[in-house]
């Protein structure tokens, strides 16, 4: 299954989504992979999927970051997915992307 792409109110196609993580990466921020249950994604508490990556990480790429949220994914089928960047270094800038929602039930 492929992840569902977008952020709230602004879609976003594969490309553009990559793209826009690529350009975070680029920033040497610090990575979580974060997952909530699919009804509360607008404001309810968001988990930690595994350990944050960090600036200086050689295993921060886009892709890497795509298999990470692809992984909580398939793991947390019934559960929204997003990849967040913030800046430890100051300001506090945090960048989210919902890679996945969960299919509406029958």
């Amino acid at each position: 299954a492929g992840l569902a792409v977008g952020l709230p109110g602004q879609g976003l196609d594969a490309e553009a989504l990559f793209k826009s993580i690529e350009s975070e990466v680029a920033r040497g921020l610090v990575f979580l992979v974060e997952h909530c249950a699919g009804d509360q994604h607008a404001d309810g508490p968001w988990t930690l999927f595994r350990p944050p990556l960090s600036m200086g990480d050689a295993r921060v790429t886009t892709n890497t970051l795509l298999a990470e949220a692809r992984a909580c994914a398939a793991q947390y089928q019934q559960h929204a997915v997003r990849i967040s960047a913030q800046d430890t270094r100051g300001g506090g800038r945090k960048v989210s992307f919902i890679v996945h929602l969960p299919e509406a039930s029958a």
